[in-house]
């Protein structure tokens, strides 16, 4: 008759093997993810800061600094010779330009999309804040939110949503609000979210 026999060591031995590939597969894994850098994040972040001193120093111009400060000019600095400041906080409560400065830089205003043509703002709008406080706070989320998101899922994909996102939301910013102006990267970082929730909800069974 045929021999039976039991090794007592084998189910000890089969758990290893298994332990060993897991380990081998979140580590292909956790490589393949690390290769992905963090690109766009970055970009998006220095535009938006540069184009907030921007926004500072075109605040500034023709502005006596030997004078006291105005409403649209109060917070005054002078650095390496060129003169930045922001307005007043009874009139913009941001820490940013007046408004006029906003507009002349590029701010989502309907009434000149669509009557002069001015498409571009679409997309300048994004790119601007409406003061220090603004910045602060989209970016402190668009860099927690989209760096985490490049590494999973690569520039091209974030930067396609980021931008499309904020497009998107200047369009309606133009059609429901077409007189008043609207800056900032909130339709964006908004596209942003809704992305991150549709992975979680689509990976809900692998994630959990």
């Amino acid at each position: 008759p045929p021999e039976w026999s039991s090794n007592p060591a084998q189910p000890r031995q089969d758990k290893a093997r298994l332990a060993a590939s897991s380990e081998t597969q979140l580590s292909s894994a956790s490589d393949g993810h690390g290769e992905r850098y963090s690109v766009f994040t970055p970009l998006v972040f220095l535009a938006c800061t540069i184009m907030l001193f921007i926004e500072f120093w075109s605040n500034a111009e023709g502005a006596n600094f030997d004078e006291p400060p105005t409403g649209t000019c109060h917070f005054r600095v002078a650095f390496l010779g060129q003169h930045f400041c922001a307005a007043a906080f009874s009139v913009n409560p941001l820490f940013g330009p007046a408004t006029g400065v906003l507009l002349k830089l590029g701010a989502v205003y309907g009434t000149e999309i669509v009557e002069d043509g001015q498409v571009w703002r679409l997309i300048t709008g994004m790119f601007l804040h409406g003061g220090a406080v603004h910045w602060l706070v989209n970016m402190a989320v668009l860099l927690v939110l989209g760096r985490s998101m490049e590494h999973f899922h690569g520039a091209a994909r974030v930067g396609s949503i980021y931008l499309l996102a904020g497009i998107f939301g200047s369009i309606a910013s133009a059609s429901f609000a077409p007189h008043l102006i609207s800056v900032g990267a909130s339709g964006a970082i908004f596209g942003l979210i809704g992305a991150a929730l549709g992975n979680i909800l689509l990976n809900w069974d692998v994630q959990a």
